[in-house]
């Protein structure tokens, strides 16, 4: 016969654990941190001398801010992540969590985080997170996600607003060309990206009833839609030290990563398998990541205090 331990053993205490986890796991840590290395760049990129208190208050309310938004997403989700293999561990589904204390903790991440960015930073800096939050919950998980196969496209506007918070964050003039580009590059680069990931989980959003582009037209047609948009990412890449003040140095990382992504699209067009889609998908994470350090680590300036 089952009996509960009373709190204070190791049973309660790896409970308290687990419900930590997947608290933490509601805010969508790896997505999170690529959004926030895209704001890092804007505010490094923005003056030559970043002040480092402000940097470091960016960062928390950028992932309060972002994190909310991946719980509130969690929450609304809830009824078909139940039926995707790859969401089936999320904390409402495991029951870990309840969809009340899910949306209240998301609701409070983004409140706080948005009012400390206007308290702390700016309220320019607040309504440019604001913004990016409206476009991921509003025009992403509840209108497009379960509409249209251009859902990640136009939702991928959320991360442009993640350079233009880091820019203004920063104090610097708003707008100007750096941060429109950095902007260009996290929109660009999210529909090759994220259909990738679609193209082999693509079961999972039929059985979910998700329009994702390769659930609706197929795997043939995605690879070529993931073959321009990734040109093109390449192509706007390329372009945004020949356009900025940005060294051009930064064309020793960009052209072979670009080239490497090229490549991995390439060879799912001919041939749109799982291991073809996987590759594409995880190299992909790598190009961005790759192309975003060349520009923090060849930037003119380090935060000062």
């Amino acid at each position: 016969m089952y009996t509960e331990r009373p709190h204070g053993t190791p049973g309660a205490s790896m409970r308290h654990r687990d419900t930590l986890l997947a608290y933490l796991e509601l805010t969508k840590p790896k997505v999170v941190l690529l959004n926030l290395l895209v704001g890092l760049v804007s505010f490094i990129l923005a003056t030559p001398a970043p002040p480092l208190i402000p940097l470091c208050i960016f960062l928390v309310t950028g992932y309060l801010v972002a994190g909310g938004c991946g719980a509130i997403n969690c929450w609304y989700d809830r009824d078909i992540d139940r039926l995707m293999t790859r969401t089936a561990e999320r904390a409402i589904p495991r029951e870990v969590l309840s969809p009340r204390q899910v949306l209240l903790f998301g609701s409070a991440l983004l409140a706080a985080g948005l009012l400390a960015a206007a308290l702390a930073l700016s309220a320019l800096t607040a309504v440019m997170m604001a913004a990016g939050a409206g476009t991921y919950i509003i025009l992403y998980t509840i209108w497009l996600k379960r509409t249209s196969p251009l859902n990640v496209v136009l939702g991928g506007a959320a991360v442009c607003f993640a350079a233009f918070a880091g820019w203004t964050a920063a104090g610097a003039q708003f707008p100007t060309l750096t941060p429109v580009m950095i902007a260009l590059l996290g929109f660009f680069w999210t529909p090759g990206h994220f259909w990738a990931l679609a193209t082999y989980r693509d079961d999972d959003y039929r059985r979910a009833h998700i329009p994702m582009l390769p659930a609706r037209a197929g795997r043939h047609t995605t690879a070529r839609a993931i073959c321009t948009w990734n040109a093109a990412t390449v192509g706007l890449t390329l372009l945004i030290p020949v356009l900025t003040t940005i060294d051009r140095l930064t064309l020793v990382v960009m052209v072979p990563a670009g080239l490497l992504l090229l490549y991995l699209s390439r060879g799912l067009l001919r041939s749109p398998s799982d291991g073809e889609a996987v590759r594409l998908f995880s190299f992909s994470i790598v190009y961005l990541m790759s192309v975003l350090l060349a520009l923090l680590v060849l930037a003119d300036g380090l935060p000062t205090l």
